[in-house]
């Protein structure tokens, strides 16, 4: 998709709608969820989490009017269906964001067949730290 997206080409899909990648509204007041999905031990989360979710922080606080309302978050350890169990609680509550923020679109999952599932399931735009916005249209 990013690469796609440097060459000015735009994708649309029958079953996930558009992919197209607008400029981000950084000066709107907007609600927004943070969402990764890091690879490790469980040993490292007391390291990584507050890392990522500073991140995360700075750049809301640095370049946007928005309010981060809830942090989520998952480990996978052999990137397989099933580990990403808070992906479900951050779908069951969409409604409550206007954004979602992940550092890349893979935090989502790693296969694009069940990116798109997760994006349509999540029916919201994503703002990804390395990718860009991506509008969610139908």
């Amino acid at each position: 998709l990013k690469n796609l997206k440097e060459d000015g080409i735009k994708v649309y899909t029958l079953d996930n709608g558009a992919f197209s990648w607008d400029d981000p509204p950084l000066d709107k007041k907007l609600r927004i969820a943070t969402y990764f999905c890091y690879y490790g031990s469980a040993s490292e989360e007391k390291e990584i989490i507050p890392v990522k979710n500073d991140v995360f922080s700075l750049f809301v606080k640095k370049k946007t009017s928005w309010e981060i309302k809830d942090r989520y978050q998952d480990r996978s350890l052999h990137q397989i269906d099933g580990e990403q169990v808070n992906i479900k609680d951050l779908i069951y509550n969409r409604k409550k964001y206007d954004v979602l923020l992940v550092h890349h679109l893979c935090d989502l999952h790693w296969r694009t067949s069940n990116f798109c599932k997760i994006r349509e399931s999540l029916q919201m735009d994503i703002y990804s730290l390395q990718e860009g916005f991506l509008k969610y249209e139908r």
